[in-house]
């Protein structure tokens, strides 16, 4: 198994409109194919619902792609 190298460091407040972008369209994809549409909520309403911030939120890229991805656990 090959690993790829990635970069992780901790979450910061400027990163939060990405993250609620990112966060949202994800839910709509995973929702909409679950039959759920209006189960739905954004993340700057769900946030405080499901725990975002009662762990660490850490951002992730992988160097060779301008990407980011994010993790984050409730508590």
């Amino acid at each position: 198994m090959k690993l790829e190298r990635r970069r992780i460091r901790s979450d910061q407040p400027q990163a939060w409109e990405r993250l609620t972008e990112i966060h949202d369209s994800a839910r709509k994809i995973e929702w909409k194919l679950a039959g759920l549409d209006g189960a739905f909520l954004p993340l700057s309403e769900a946030a405080d619902r499901e725990g975002l911030f009662d762990d660490t939120v850490c951002a992730g890229s992988r160097p060779e792609h301008k990407r980011r991805v994010w993790k984050y656990n409730g508590g």
